[in-house]
């Protein structure tokens, strides 16, 4: 009975040292080695806080020299296009918003007209419904979907190659000099009528938006995305849009008296595949609905109204095509026929001897699409789709 607490003690001893002896030593050297005291560790700790700062500062500091840079080649822009590209904006927006108020009776000075052939000239073309031309903003939301399409096509005379012959581009950096990345992703020259939502979205850098949210960029890599955009918009789009915004001679606005959409149409893909189905504007032009048109011109140089019409497309037809069984492709062809008729309402109004009876398509370039030609873009017809 009296070993028993002996060997209960050197059973714990032996249970406190296991392992071989050697890495037992090791153990102990190794929580007997000194740690960093509580003033080394405050020390370290406040050269790793001014070490962030520093970072952060110098950091902030790029960004604040890069905004300036940004801002400062702006501004110069700005001084440089605001004083053509403003007063001529404004002049069209209030004639269009005019157009669009009140519903006046035909006007044609066939004098003038005569003397002024605007369809041979340069000039600026906007085409929108009539419930989007309320006010200046919603005017300038609508310009976005506005498309040059079979009305331009069939009433111009100008000529333009097919936006479809040109190579296939992401962006305008894509394209030769003097050439745009189109709505169909291929680069090509500007057509006329120059489309006003073209110029738009080039002069977007000179508005307020683009200076606010040049302005609220926080890091590094949201100012250089809009360094970015605004050397491609100032080496290729906006030398093309103010040469063609001073060239142009005559300003020519659509507004279309079609009801706006119960709801927002579903995005539709531009292939004519139908997989996304008709939109109810489609339904609507496959019911065989028209609705009037307002169309007007004034001479840009002394702001004089040439033409003011309301028409309605009749008895439109597309000679040298069958109609389409995609109903999206249809109802885009059919708004083909609507715009080529008004047009060519618009060219007997003013005495046009070379309107004919029928208007014929032109041979697609690909294989049938929801853009029935291949020298017009869409109609702007379905500009809804595009807002």
């Amino acid at each position: 009975m009296a070993t028993e607490p002996r060997l209960r003690g050197v059973s714990e001893e032996s249970s406190l040292k296991r392992g071989l002896p050697s890495i037992e030593k090791a153990r102990e050297a190794r929580n007997r080695r000194a740690r960093p005291s509580g003033k080394v560790m405050a020390w370290f700790g406040l050269v790793l806080v001014a070490g962030t700062a520093l970072y952060l500062y110098r950091s902030s500091s790029n960004v604040e020299k890069d905004r300036a840079k940004l801002m400062a080649d702006q501004r110069a822009v700005e001084s440089e296009l605001g004083k053509r590209w403003y007063p001529l904006r404004d002049q069209i927006e209030t004639k269009t918003l005019a157009l669009a108020r009140d519903d006046q009776p035909d006007l044609v000075e066939r004098d003038e007209l005569a003397k002024f052939r605007f369809q041979d000239k340069p000039g600026i073309y906007l085409r929108v419904r009539l419930d989007q031309a309320k006010s200046v903003d919603s005017l300038r939301e609508a310009a976005k979907g506005s498309l040059r399409d079979g009305f331009t096509s069939c009433l111009m005379r100008t000529a333009g190659a097919s936006p479809l012959e040109g190579v296939a581009c992401n962006t305008v950096r894509d394209c030769k000099s003097g050439e745009i990345c189109n709505d169909l992703g291929h680069c090509s020259a500007p057509t006329q009528p120059y489309n006003l939502r073209l110029a738009y979205r080039t002069m977007f850098v000179l508005t307020p938006e683009w200076v606010k949210d040049a302005q609220d960029a926080s890091d590094d890599l949201r100012l250089r995305a809009m360094r970015m955009s605004f050397e491609d918009a100032a080496k290729a789009d906006l030398p093309i849009a103010v040469d063609l915004v001073t060239r142009a001679q005559f300003f020519m606005a659509v507004v279309d008296e079609r009801p706006a959409p119960a709801k927002p149409p579903a995005a539709t893909g531009t292939t004519g595949s139908g997989t996304d189905g008709p939109t109810p504007e489609d339904l609507d032009v496959l019911d065989g609905h028209v609705y009037p048109s307002r169309i007007a011109v004034w001479r840009i140089e002394d702001g004089k109204l040439l033409l003011r019409l309301k028409r309605e497309p009749e008895g439109a037809q597309l000679l040298g095509g069958q109609p389409a069984k995609d109903p999206v492709a249809e109802a885009a062809r059919l708004r083909q026929a609507q715009s080529c008729s008004l047009a060519l309402s618009v060219r007997q109004a003013i005495g046009d001897e070379t309107v004919g009876p029928k208007i014929e398509e032109p041979k697609p370039a690909a294989s049938t699409s929801a853009a029935p030609s291949a020298s017009a873009a869409p109609s702007a017809s379905a500009a809804p789709r595009a807002p």
